[in-house]
């Protein structure tokens, strides 16, 4: 029985295809990514957000956080980050361009 192969053009539903290409669009927009995995430590660790300013060698306030959840946003405040709850990639677009 042969093996089955892996399509080199995958099919996703629309609402799915729609905020894999928002992530690509807001990706180019971001100076830097943080991965929790990287660096050891996970939001909403205050030294999460330290960290990922230390690595742009910028204040904590010169940071824009934006996430989906409200504990990891308001955390992200308390360090001093300016930081937004996602709600659309057209809200995060206007953040990162105001």
């Amino acid at each position: 029985m042969p093996t089955p192969t892996r399509p080199a053009v995958e099919h996703h539903r629309r609402p799915r295809a729609d905020v894999r290409e928002e992530a690509r669009v807001l990706a180019r927009a971001l100076r830097a990514l943080t991965y929790s995995c990287a660096i050891g430590v996970a939001k909403p660790d205050h030294r999460a957000f330290e960290i990922a300013a230390e690595s742009l060698g910028v204040t904590l306030a010169d940071c824009l956080f934006i996430d989906d959840t409200e504990v990891n946003v308001l955390a992200a405040r308390e360090v001093g980050m300016r930081a937004e709850v996602f709600r659309s990639a057209e809200q995060a677009r206007d953040l990162t361009t105001a």
